[in-house]
């Protein structure tokens, strides 16, 4: 399917009609959420290139930025994570 040209509404019912075949369970609107406040926080604590999370898994997908070997990384990872919890990032 080209997604540039798919109509959306036929997008969401195709989605909806194969979500009982995806490996994965539907991401809810509260992992939504959390994931983009975790971008937020992690933008806020000097990471300003961190990414905004995946769409469609609210997944972050931010291990080229070596975050874990640099102090301030590592110090914006553990705040962010005990502020909006670990299942955010």
């Amino acid at each position: 399917m080209d997604e540039a040209r798919a109509d959306p509404a036929e997008v969401k019912e195709a989605e909806v009609a194969c979500a009982s075949r995806s490996p994965l369970p539907p991401v809810t609107e509260k992992q939504r959420a959390d994931a983009k406040a975790f971008t937020v926080c992690m933008r806020d604590h000097g990471v300003a290139d961190f990414p905004d999370p995946d769409p469609k898994t609210a997944e972050h997908h931010f291990e080229s930025l070596g975050l874990k070997e640099s102090p301030a990384g590592r110090a914006a990872l553990e705040n962010c994570t005990e502020t909006i919890g670990p299942g955010a990032g």
